[in-house]
C-alpha cells in the first residue's frame, strides 16, 4: 500500500493520493483493478486509440467499490473476481465531466494467462495478459503504473 500524504502533480494541479478507501457518498468515482493471473501478469485493456488501461470503470449511483469493481470487471472482460484489496487512490481532477475519485484494487484472477478467453466490451478493443516487466513500455497512464508497481511489491510480500 503506498504511504499516505503523498502528492503529485496532474496538468497542473497539486493531487493527493488516499492510502485507504475514502468513503464514496455522492461523489463520482471510478474503481479499477490490478488482475493478477499466474505471478507476473497482469490483465490489461486496449482502448480504441492504443492506449491500455486498467479493468474497471465508474462506479454506479449507491455502489460501492467493491460491488462497482467486480461488476465493471465482468462487463469488461467476463472475468468473475471473490475479493479486492486497496492499493491506492486518488481525486482526479481533469475529467470534464467534474471530479472523480479514482481507486485502484489489487485482486487476482484463477486461470491461466495463456488459455483463457478475454471477453472484451465494446470500450476496448482487445484484452492482454501482459508481464510485469513490460509495464514502464507501454502506453499507460502513470498513476496506474504506479499502482501495478505497489500491487507487485504487495503480490511479492
Amino acid at each position: 500500500m503506498l504511504p499516505g500524504n503523498q502528492m503529485f502533480w496532474r496538468d497542473g494541479a497539486l493531487q493527493a493520493f488516499f492510502d485507504s478507501a475514502p468513503r464514496v457518498g455522492a461523489r463520482k468515482a471510478s474503481a479499477k483493478a490490478v488482475l493478477f493471473a499466474g505471478a507476473n501478469k497482469i490483465l490489461l485493456l486496449r482502448k480504441p486509440g492504443g492506449v491500455w488501461d486498467l479493468p474497471g470503470g465508474r462506479l454506479e449511483a449507491g455502489e460501492d467499490w467493491i460491488s462497482g469493481l467486480v461488476r465493471e470487471i465482468h462487463e469488461e472482460t467476463g472475468f468473475r473476481i471473490a475479493q479486492a484489496d486497496w492499493v491506492t487512490g486518488w481525486l482526479d481532477t481533469a475529467r470534464k465531466s467534474g471530479p472523480v475519485m479514482r481507486g485502484i484494487f489489487l485482486s487476482r484472477l484463477d486461470c491461466k494467462p495463456r488459455k483463457s478467453s478475454i471477453t472484451v466490451s465494446k470500450e476496448h478493443v482487445s484484452g492482454q495478459f501482459v508481464p510485469l516487466g513490460r509495464i514502464g513500455k507501454i502506453s499507460l497512464r502513470k498513476e496506474y503504473i504506479r499502482a501495478v508497481k505497489a500491487a507487485a511489491q504487495v503480490i511479492r510480500g
